[in-house]
């Protein structure tokens, strides 16, 4: 029997798509409609104490899919993991803009298009690695972002100056790709960063003094 539609069941299965989606849900508990179990229950889920939709974890799962515009119903989600499968298509800005949205993770996929110009301003982690996104990097991002990792891409254009203000930044890796320019002058005095990434692109100038502070991290 099918899940009433807008149900959070039927908003969450949209991630099941065509028969290879079919045969995918088939391995997954609770996935294939047929078992009728409420979404809480099904494998990869975290719920609240509500029953809100907090966490969907299908990373390794050999999914094929894009990601779901409708996604962007589910106003509670804090961590969406779908890393190393078989994702294509864009990142829906609906999802990436998500109120609580803290984590979001596709690396090692085939996902294209750009990077929504607007995160969700609860972002702490940002992982799009080795996909095949283009254009920009978003600016701004939110003031309490710790990971952004967006290497092995087709970015390009410039490094944003209002990165020297992301002062929770912990891992930025923004290699191998196609930015240019230079390196924001006062990006090395982050005080909780730990790990910069930035070779394999086509930056030029010196790097920046800040970058040899004795309370340095790096």
């Amino acid at each position: 029997m099918p899940f009433p539609p807008s149900s959070v069941e039927d908003v969450v299965l949209k991630l099941v798509q065509g028969e290879e989606g079919a045969a995918w849900a088939d391995r997954m508990n609770g996935w294939n409609p047929e078992t009728n179990q409420p979404a809480c229950a099904w494998e990869g889920i975290t719920c609240d104490e509500d029953g809100s939709v907090i966490a969907i974890d299908a990373a390794g799962s050999g999914l094929r899919a894009k990601i779901p515009p409708e996604y962007g119903q589910l106003k509670s989600l804090r961590s969406l993991n779908l890393a190393e499968c078989d994702l294509y298509g864009p990142i829906p800005p609906e999802v990436f803009s998500l109120p609580n949205l803290e984590s979001f993770d596709v690396s090692a996929n085939a996902v294209d298009g750009t990077i929504p110009s607007a995160p969700s301003a609860s972002m702490r982690r940002i992982v799009l690695r080795q996909n095949r996104l283009k254009g920009p990097l978003p600016d701004p991002l939110p003031a309490e972002l710790a990971v952004l990792d967006v290497s092995k891409n087709h970015i390009t254009g410039t490094i944003p100056l209002s990165y020297e203000q992301l002062h929770s930044m912990a891992f930025f890796d923004v290699s191998n790709n196609e930015l240019v320019g230079s390196l924001p002058y006062h990006i090395g005095d982050l005080q909780n960063l730990q790990g910069f990434f930035v070779n394999n692109n086509r930056l030029m100038g010196t790097i920046p003094y800040s970058f040899s502070r004795d309370d340095s991290n790096l």
